[in-house]
């Protein structure tokens, strides 16, 4: 029987990557996002895969992929990863905003884990987060805040003994859509790239391959790791 893959966020950028690694490497995988026409043509190029629409910020949507996973088998492997929640500032943000990005950011991960994690035979599991958590900004208040919740929870789940190791990635510039939204104009972008140690931005396949050696036996004895995948731009260590 294959080993079976859960990709969150997996229509485009770092998800699609990843889901198609995964499916090179022989899994089957469950693709999973919230725009349903991305996300059928997104699995059309990916072998061995099923797809569920689901809206992380939306809990029924979450527990409804849930049973879905189950009703295959329990997964070997669980990319966490979304869209990530609405720029701005403690002035610009209502109450609204922050219960969609806790259930966008958090508490569907905390689910998904929940349901799984006891469950897993020499499991992974991988948090796509954001170097956000150790360097926050002043208008990313809903993805820095609710992506350390998540991290942090996990690091003391990884401590429980499970039969799985819990990893996060600490994600800086990679050439995504949601990157290039975030820093428009061509000289931001440029200027990024220059300031970072390595002179060049990831591509989603650069992540991918991280997560092909998170995935493999020789990585077994990395668990509650905190992974900084940004070409060595943070200050933080």
């Amino acid at each position: 029987m294959q080993p079976l893959a859960l990709v969150g966020g997996s229509s485009s950028g770092i998800g699609l990557a990843i889901a198609r690694e995964l499916s090179e490497q022989g899994y089957e995988v469950i693709m999973t996002s919230s725009n349903q026409d991305k996300l059928a043509n997104a699995a059309k190029g990916i072998r061995n895969s099923k797809y569920f629409v689901a809206d992380f910020g939306v809990l029924g949507d979450v527990i409804k992929l849930i049973n879905y996973v189950e009703s295959i088998r329990i997964p070997d492997v669980i990319i966490l990863n979304t869209g990530g929640p609405k720029k701005g500032t403690i002035e610009e943000l209502y109450a609204c905003d922050y219960q969609y990005a806790h259930n966008l950011t958090f508490l569907s991960h905390m689910l998904i884990v929940k349901a799984f994690v006891n469950r897993m035979d020499n499991g992974r599991i991988i948090n796509v987060s954001s170097k956000l958590v150790k360097e926050p900004k002043s208008d990313m208040i809903l993805s820095e805040s609710y992506r350390a919740a998540l991290a942090t929870a996990l690091k003391g789940i990884s401590k429980t003994g499970y039969n799985c190791t819990i990893n996060t990635v600490y994600t800086g510039s990679v050439y995504t859509n949601r990157f290039v939204n975030l820093n428009k104009g061509e000289h931001r972008i440029k200027g990024i790239t220059e300031r970072t140690p390595v002179k060049y931005i990831a591509s989603p396949d650069h992540y991918a391959n991280l997560v092909k050696v998170m995935i493999s036996e020789d990585f077994s004895y990395v668990n509650g790791a905190s992974i900084n995948f940004d070409g060595g731009d943070s200050v933080s260590f």
